[in-house]
């Protein structure tokens, strides 16, 4: 039988749980980690957990939201939601959908090109202009063709427990931890470079 699980983390201050209303048939877990030892919940299964970087909490949640792998060794398919993100549908039917010929899936941005999500987040000042203008130099130089590509929105994904994604998973989050903290700005670097 495969082992599924959603999960979600939520590390620092900055926001409150998000309530989920779908039905849970008891096949798949729903976890959420986070560094609040007060934060409970009726839907999610919570997880206290100290984070990788205690002051960085932002880092802290993307090691867990990106390299699932590290704390989910248990399970076979993994379904990512961001904690702002409410479920309309039941993971059941969106595992179904996603990974049936799939090792990862998610859902495009409506931005037309990596370059275009750059300057989004640039011109949004989603974090220190010196940080992400030396990523889209380094990737210029160095990932070009990723640049071209359409950015994934990584609010929600999932994936299938692989060495493959494992590898992806790993890059990465080496990129989110040496460059901006912005994972969409990372995702389809390294998708491209290991496969």
């Amino acid at each position: 039988m495969v082992r599924r699980v959603v999960y979600t983390a939520l590390f620092g201050p900055h926001e409150a749980l998000t309530p989920q209303s779908v039905p849970t048939d008891g096949e798949i877990d729903y976890l959420c980690f986070t560094d609040d030892p007060r934060l409970e919940s009726d839907f999610w299964t919570v997880i206290h957990e100290p984070g990788l970087f205690p002051a960085d909490p932002r880092r802290s949640q993307r090691s867990i939201k990106i390299r699932g792998h590290q704390v989910l060794k248990g399970y076979d398919q993994w379904l990512y939601i961001d904690n702002t993100v409410r479920l309309t549908a039941p993971a059941l039917q969106i595992f179904d959908d996603w990974l049936d010929d799939h090792e990862w899936a998610a859902i495009n941005l409506p931005t037309e090109s990596l370059w275009e999500e750059f300057e989004k987040n640039l011109a949004l000042d989603k974090d220190v202009p010196e940080r992400i203008n030396e990523q889209l130099s380094d990737y210029s130089a160095h990932h070009r063709e990723a640049l071209d590509t359409r950015p994934v929105w990584n609010g929600m994904f999932a994936r299938h427990n692989t060495e493959t994604v494992q590898r992806f998973s790993e890059l990465w989050f080496f990129h989110v931890c040496r460059y901006s903290a912005r994972d969409q700005l990372s995702m389809m670097v390294a998708l491209l470079a290991t496969g």
